[in-house]
């Protein structure tokens, strides 16, 4: 398993950043892609080595398969409170853990318009966000939701997105964009959590997961046992089979791929 948060195929350049490691077919001749976000302080390279090298559920081998381009963007270095300002990797900056603590609009707004680069990014290749799933570990999970339920164009286009050990702040902006405009698309959630996680506690995850699935999210929400604040490969299995499914109805013909007006 993959607590603490591959193969290189080409780089992906501007909103992704140099040589950002991906498995599978090229964006050009991909049937889909995934954008896998890492935990804080970690890397897209270490996360995507762990999963190539394991193949931890089988998840590598069935992607490239099924031809779904992988990518493993890294997040750009911030000082994060709670390791005292030390510059670290980290998608948004916190003041406190536990999901009451305020949510820092800033850090959050920075990596959401990224992760938009990167779908605009993808578009242009060719794969539009009808065919793309996002998401991640811990904190690569957390961005994950805001890029879907922030308000977004691209975000709300997405054909899915999956959170493992992660949540959302009580006091996030997601919560009044959902409220206040019901009839924007939900793209549908896999999460997962272990039980033993005492970092991130289950019980975080599971009010996330309750709460969207009252604005009308169609949440797949699982607990995993005895799993700590790691990845573990039932999830992981799981999480690849969700994949191919939900980018698979992506692709199906009907699915509007416009995002932005576009």
């Amino acid at each position: 398993m993959w607590s603490a948060l591959g193969q290189l195929v080409g780089g992906v350049i501007l909103a992704m950043g140099p040589a950002c490691p991906a498995v599978g077919p090229p964006a050009a001749s991909a049937h889909s892609a995934v954008l896998f976000l890492h935990a804080l302080g970690d890397t897209g390279e270490a996360a995507s080595r762990w999963l190539k090298q394991s193949d931890a559920g089988g998840f590598v081998s069935q992607m490239e398969r099924a031809g779904v381009r992988v990518i493993f963007p890294t997040a750009t270095q911030i000082p994060y409170t709670l390791a005292g300002g030390r510059r670290m990797s980290a998608w948004y900056d916190r003041s406190g853990l536990p999901p009451t603590a305020a949510e820092h609009k800033p850090s959050v707004d920075a990596s959401v318009s990224r992760l938009e680069a990167m779908l605009i990014e993808l578009q242009r290749e060719g794969i539009p966000p009808s065919r793309v799933a996002v998401g991640g570990f811990s904190q690569g999970g957390g961005i994950s939701l805001q890029l879907a339920y922030r308000g977004s164009a691209l975000g709300s286009a997405l054909a899915g997105v999956f959170v493992l050990s992660s949540y959302a702040c009580d006091d996030s902006p997601l919560w009044a964009a959902l409220r206040t405009d019901p009839a924007r698309r939900r793209p549908p959630l896999f999460q997962r959590h272990g039980t033993a996680d005492a970092y991130i506690l289950p019980a975080w995850g599971q009010a996330t997961a309750k709460r969207l699935s009252e604005e009308g999210v169609d949440v797949q929400f699982s607990l995993e046992p005895r799993l700590a604040h790691s990845m573990g490969e039932a999830e992981i299995a799981a999480l690849s089979e969700w994949l191919l499914d939900t980018l698979d109805a992506g692709a199906r013909p009907g699915v509007s791929s416009k995002a932005h007006g576009t």
